[in-house]
This record gives C-alpha cells, sequence and structure tokens, in this order.
C-alpha cells in the first residue's frame, strides 16, 4: 500500500493532492494459518509509513479504513478460519485510526 500511495503523490501536482485516501483491503491471506497480529503489525507499519509520507505532502489529506470484508467461500473453498482473523485485523485498525483522528468505514448489512 505505502509504495503506491509514494507513486501516486511524487507524480501530482500539489493542487492535486488527495484529501481524503481510502484504504480497502481484501481477504487473500486472512484464511491462511497466519498469526492475525503479525498481518496486523505489517498493515499498521504501512500506514504509519502513508501517513508520514503524507504529512511530507500535504499536511490536511485524511486516511479512511474501510473495513475488510471477509467471505465464507471462495473458489469452492470454505474460509471460516478467516472470519475471527478479519474481525481481530478490523478491530485493530478501528482502534488506530479512532486513536490517530483519521476515520473508519463500517459496511453494515453486508452478508459473507
Amino acid at each position: 500500500m505505502y509504495k503506491l500511495i509514494e507513486s501516486k503523490l511524487s507524480l501530482a501536482q500539489p493542487e492535486y493532492y488527495p484529501k481524503f485516501i481510502v484504504l480497502h483491503c481484501g481477504t487473500n491471506d486472512l484464511d491462511r494459518p497466519v498469526i492475525p497480529s503479525d498481518i496486523a503489525d505489517q498493515i499498521l507499519d504501512d500506514i504509519c509509513k502513508m501517513r508520514m509520507l503524507i504529512g511530507s505532502y500535504t499536511g490536511n489529506c485524511r486516511l479512511i479504513w474501510s473495513d475488510v470484508l471477509y467471505r465464507l467461500k471462495y473458489r469452492g473453498k470454505s474460509l471460516q478460519r478467516g472470519m475471527a482473523q478479519t474481525d481481530f485485523l478490523n478491530a485493530v485498525c478501528h482502534l488506530n485510526f479512532a486513536t490517530e483522528g483519521d476515520f473508519v468505514l463500517r459496511h453494515y448489512g453486508i452478508e459473507p
């Protein structure tokens, strides 16, 4: 995520810097046998870098965390394990974004 934001900001003219950046991650790695806190640490590390990068370009751009939506099935395979990991990741990011004064976009009413 960080590298993508860096490349876009470096090419933009100051008058076109974004006011908001929405971060919406997929669930590709959340059903694998990984430690959820490791994924959260990687994402939060990227988000920290993004905040510093954005601050060096423009001080008024805000980040929006769009909740990761989990799937019950993908390509015919059950993804039950990913549900708890997705909930954990969203909770960690909600806390981080609230602490930093950024925003969270929750997707109520969307069923897996």
